[in-house]
């Protein structure tokens, strides 16, 4: 696949996350693409242990 190729696809696909290219004698020989996945709300643990969905509030 050739690097503008791969480009598109990720731009098509909406890719969030990091791509390394790397060269020798100007030409890219190694490409190393991290994904990074961005959750809408991130659940956590109070500290009395009911669970919440990231708005401060608790639930109950």
């Amino acid at each position: 696949m050739a690097v503008n190729d791969l480009l598109r696809s990720l731009e098509q696909s909406r890719f969030y996350g990091t791509l390394e290219l790397k060269f020798e004698s100007g030409r890219v020989v190694l490409i190393r693409k991290t994904e990074t996945i961005k959750p809408e709300t991130v659940p956590y643990r109070n500290t009395r242990g009911a669970e919440d969905v990231g708005n401060g509030k608790q639930r109950g």
